[in-house]
């Protein structure tokens, strides 16, 4: 940006005119200073040189990402010159499900000048210019440990919610208390709950009831919140018949712990002591909840790739999950391809292709446009490069109505333009690096998924459409619109995969029933909707996730995932590929919850 105020600057003094240089935002400082062990509850504070313009700090302006173009879970907070990112508190003793993994490694990118969509100040100036900061979080290696304690050398003092003296058969016994707990140190046999049997002439107790333990939240409270910033439920596994349970801690095995170490108490649960808890008949126990998944809103999916599949379907907002495949994917007329070291073809038709870790490959230098199509996946794992081309491009608004990608795609090949453009009619992945001269394009008809590098010499010169995703990637928007075949041009069938966010979002389960309603359309493929127990997320290697057909298969003590599945068939007719519009599943309801 500097080379262009310098230019407008010295245009206006040549006039004779008194110019005050143009105000620009600037990022100050990033904390955590050390990138490279970063806690996994450590909020990251960008620090700016003037307050910010809340509306201005959107999922488009500022995105933290993992390696496989997945965001991280958490919130962004604006106050002043600062953003925060506070990560997902961790909730499970394997410590997988929280903002942040451990050794994972992470980069934030933040939106500047000239993109639309930059970051900008509270006068109107926008960030300098794009920017990425890299970080990795502590490993379970790491001498100073996982997580920050705010509290250091303080016991934790945890105590019993109100009302965990009455409960239900099937309710919970919570836990509450101001600061985190370590999510690895929590176990349910630290607790024993044992149903009395007869109170005279002494207390005789029963076998102990099985428990699960589960933490719902597990953060510090906030000032003046009236929530607590940590809460655990123990569960019992089986329904409890009505009468009264005692409650006590195993003094052998107690071992729960804050972030720092320091052992934990709970009040009324000190040795020797045991909380007496009456169950009772509630009358709406058996009560019915219903959920019924419109696709409505994207934010109800989840972004993890699904092994086994050709690319993610999409769930955009439309009132369904359907395949969003470009017609510029191509007609795979070349087949599965493997790039060499050397690509002088400048329009490849893959079904699908790959470069493999550890080659390279290095496309036509000469002015003009080079495109690579696969029909399904397209996957860079080595080095991707294109050296010297003509002068830098942009792709410009149209006046009327968006152009499409197969129109602007022809143009481009009938001008001297040297735009190098991938397309994917499944997920575009990026874990090599990707290195051109000129300006590029990425389009995927599931999504684009970047964990390596990908870079254009011509500054601010990486494009990518609205559709398709495009996670951990910094790149504009395309001014263009995804126009789909008119007949099937596959050559090998294609499955596209999308998995749901927990479901349903709040309330608590005592039972799944085995009734399912789906609406969809199979047309000249077919459609299968599965269900996952909610932690059942396949991480990168791992094999494709085992489903149910009903939720009834399911235990009640966790939420669940939608798994949809979408499969296209080679055809001779007409482009006709299936969607679901809504499925709709129920349960039997605790009472209270909802």
């Amino acid at each position: 940006m500097g080379r262009w105020i310098a230019l407008l600057a010295g245009l206006l003094a040549a006039c004779g005119a008194e110019v005050e240089a143009p105000r620009v935002l600037t990022l100050v400082q990033v904390r955590p200073a050390n990138p490279e062990a970063v806690f996994l509850n450590e909020p990251i504070v960008f620090h700016f040189s003037e307050d910010l313009d809340p509306s201005s700090v959107t999922s488009a302006s500022l995105a933290v990402t993992g390696p496989d173009g997945e965001r991280a879970r958490g919130e962004f907070e604006v106050a002043g010159s600062q953003v925060r990112f506070v990560p997902a508190p961790v909730l499970a003793a394997a410590l997988d499900d929280g903002g942040f993994l451990p050794g994972r490694r992470y980069r934030a990118v933040l939106a500047g000048f000239p993109r639309p969509d930059a970051l900008r100040g509270r006068s109107g100036a926008p960030l300098e210019r794009s920017l990425e900061w890299r970080f990795r979080a502590a490993d379970r290696d790491s001498p100073s440990g996982l997580f920050v304690d705010r509290t250091p050398g303080t016991p934790l003092a945890l105590q019993l919610a109100p009302g965990a003296g009455r409960i239900g058969p099937a309710e919970p016994i919570s836990i509450v208390g101001q600061e985190p707990v370590d999510p690895s140190t929590v176990s349910a046999e630290d607790f024993v709950l044992q149903p009395v049997l007869t109170t005279r002439p002494r207390p005789e107790l029963g076998d102990p009831v099985p428990l699960l333990a589960l933490l719902r939240d597990n953060r510090e409270r906030r000032f003046a919140s009236t929530r607590p910033g940590m809460h655990l439920e123990l569960r019992p596994r089986i329904p409890l018949e009505p009468g009264l349970y005692q409650l006590r801690l195993d003094p052998e095995r107690f071992g729960l712990q804050d972030l720092g170490g320091n052992r934990a108490f709970v009040r009324g649960l000190g040795p020797g002591q045991v909380h007496v808890v009456e169950v009772v008949e509630r009358p709406s126990e058996s009560q019915s909840g219903t959920y019924r998944e419109s696709f409505l809103d994207p934010a109800t999916a989840s972004t993890a790739r699904v092994p086994g599949a050709d690319g993610a379907a999409w769930w955009g907002g439309t009132g369904r999950v359907e395949v969003r495949y470009p017609r510029a994917a191509g007609d795979g007329a070349d087949g599965a391809t493997v790039l060499g070291a050397v690509e002088e073809r400048r329009d490849v038709r893959a079904t699908r292709l790959e470069l493999p870790a550890g080659g390279r490959c290095e496309l036509a230098r000469e002015p003009g446009l080079v495109v690579l199509r696969a029909q399904g996946s397209l996957e860079i794992d080595g080095t991707l490069v294109r050296g010297a081309v003509g002068p830098p491009d942009w792709i410009r608004p149209s006046e009327g109505p968006p152009r499409t990608l197969t129109s602007w795609l022809e143009d481009a090949a009938a001008s001297e333009s040297s735009w190098t453009v991938l397309v994917a009619g499944g997920d575009l992945l990026v874990r090599g690096e990707l290195r051109v001269a000129g300006p590029l394009l990425l389009v995927a008809g599931g999504r684009i998924r970047n964990s390596g590098t990908i870079t254009s010499a011509q500054e601010d010169g990486v494009f990518r459409l609205r559709e398709g995703g495009g996670g951990g990637l910094l790149a504009h928007e395309a001014p263009l619109v995804v126009d789909p075949p008119q007949a099937n041009p596959l050559r090998e069938p294609l499955t596209f995969s999308v998995l749901s966010a927990p479901l349903p979002p709040s309330g608590g389960v005592r039972r799944w029933r085995p009734r399912v309603n789906v609406g969809g359309h199979a047309g000249a493929g077919s459609y299968r909707v599965r269900f996952l127990h909610v932690d059942d997320v396949p991480g990168l290697g791992d094999p494709a996730p085992r489903g149910v057909d009903y939720p009834a298969a399911l235990d009640a003590d966790r939420s669940l995932r939608l798994w949809i599945e979408l499969h296209v068939p080679p055809s001779d007719g007409a482009w006709d590929p299936p969607w679901v519009d809504f499925v709709e599943f129920a349960w039997d309801q605790l009472e209270g919850a909802g």
